[in-house]
Parts: structure tokens; C-alpha cells; sequence
């Protein structure tokens, strides 16, 4: 199983069960050297983490497997990035973050 560092939509159970098939309870855990902005995607705003030092997010681990890690790749944009990180328990985790097309391009509106 992987561990997968949910901030945003992955935390809510019905899109969980949308995503990837079923629906896992998560751990409260912190992203440090993040901060949570948001993005507006085809109308819609969702959130986004972006690197900052001395920032944090709140979020929580969710355990899925390499197939359902897959999945989500797939339904995340090319807005996001999947980044493995070391939140402030000490776990290893994967999290979506801003990608480096996103960075470039909007990293002086975003306060990059």
C-alpha cells in the first residue's frame, strides 16, 4: 500500500468512491513547507498546494494501492503533480501538488 497525503477533494468519501472504487478512512497529518492556495479549473475551484517555507497544510493519510494510485493520476489534471513528501509525523507520502507547468506559468499570480 502506498500512502497518499489528501488535502482537498480525495478526502471527501463520495469522491473517493468516484476516483477509485471505495472508500478508506484517513489519518489526521500535517504538509510542511506548503501552502494552500486554489485554482480555478473549467469553472470550478479546487485547492492547491504550493512549496513555502514555514507554511503548512492540514490533511490526512489515506492508504490506496499501486492500481488505485494509477487511478487517481488519471483524474488529477495536468494542474498537479505527484510529489513524494515527508509529512510531520514522520510518514512517507505521495501528494498532489502544483506542477511545474503551473509554476511557470502562474507562479507570479500565485505569490511564487
Amino acid at each position: 500500500m502506498e500512502n497518499l497525503f489528501a488535502y482537498g477533494q480525495l478526502r471527501d468519501k463520495l469522491t473517493q468512491e468516484k476516483v477509485f472504487g471505495r472508500v478508506t478512512e484517513g489519518n489526521p497529518d500535517v504538509l510542511q513547507d506548503y501552502s494552500l492556495s486554489a485554482i480555478d479549473i473549467h469553472g470550478s475551484t479546487y485547492p492547491l498546494a504550493l512549496p513555502k517555507q514555514g507554511s503548512s497544510i492540514q490533511g490526512e493519510v489515506i492508504e490506496v494501492n499501486p492500481a488505485e494510485l494509477k487511478l487517481i493520476d488519471e483524474w488529477e489534471t495536468d494542474t498537479y503533480q505527484r510529489t513524494k513528501v515527508t509529512l510531520k509525523s514522520g510518514k512517507q507520502a505521495w501528494v498532489y501538488t502544483a506542477s511545474e507547468q503551473v509554476i511557470t506559468n502562474y507562479g507570479k499570480l500565485l505569490g511564487l
